[in-house]
């Protein structure tokens, strides 16, 4: 049997485990998979579940120029990959857009469309390396999001954004607690200067997401003609002379 349908309802279609048609564009139906192939589109299930063998993603969307816009990978209606990201998404012009590791949790319609990239995110893990990575078009990164099971790491820099130059040097680290922004012993937040690579630019000190130092500056910026200092504790603002009566300590 042969169903039409909508984009929208294509992915329900698919995993029903009957071949599907979007309007009247065509279909294959092989060795018990069903296979959806056309300038658009291209899912393989098996026994109605999104799957794929060899390492072949079990999903493919296509951009409007026919270049590939999506590759999926999943067994047996479960996100999985042996080895590389489970999703990887790709701009236009055909370098990579984003990637995402993702545990074994079942792919459905809703990993798409406005709610892909939150979803993703939400469950994205790796525990050898950044567990999303964001590009820019030139195909340099711009993102590297360190998770486990969707939640940021404490151990190293959570976020690190890179410069869309030849050195894709760093330009900005972001440390987290209890998956806010916080950090015990250092900067929270510390950003480069895009023209000297390594230079730090401000540092900024954030316990559970509010500024706060008891030994220093909460933010400090270096990089302008006339240096900045700002007082934190608690995420409360103090002038100089009161914070460290506060703290108890000398400049």
């Amino acid at each position: 049997m042969i169903i039409n349908c909508e984009y929208d309802d294509l992915m329900n279609c698919a995993m029903s485990g009957g071949p599907c048609t979007l309007g009247n564009r065509g279909l294959a139906h092989i060795t018990g998979k069903v296979i959806y192939n056309h300038k658009f589109h291209h899912m393989s299930t098996l026994d109605g579940k999104f799957h794929g063998e060899n390492d072949e993603p079990a999903v493919i969307t296509f951009h409007g120029n026919g270049m590939i816009r999506t590759r999926r990978y999943c067994k047996h209606g479960e996100f999985h990959r042996n080895s590389g990201p489970a999703v990887i998404i790709y701009h236009e012009n055909g370098n990579k857009k984003e990637e995402f590791w993702l545990p074994s949790i079942c792919f459905s319609p809703s990993y798409s469309g406005n709610n892909e990239y939150s979803n993703y995110m939400s469950s994205a893990h790796n525990d050898s390396g950044p567990a999303s990575i964001l590009y820019y078009k030139s195909g340099k990164i711009q993102y590297e999001y360190y998770k486990t099971y969707g939640r940021f790491v404490e151990d190293k820099p959570g976020v690190i954004e890179r410069c869309d130059n030849e050195s894709n040097s760093i330009k900005l680290e972001r440390w987290y607690q209890d998956d806010k922004p916080s950090r015990d012993g250092g900067p929270a937040v510390t950003r480069y200067a895009e023209d000297e690579p390594g230079k730090i630019d401000f540092a900024e000190y954030l316990k559970d997401g509010k500024r706060h130092n008891e030994s220093g500056p909460a933010f400090a910026k270096f990089t302008d003609r006339s240096p900045h200092e700002e007082y934190w504790l608690k995420g409360r603002r103090y002038d100089k002379d009161e914070y460290y009566k506060k703290v108890g300590t000398n400049p």
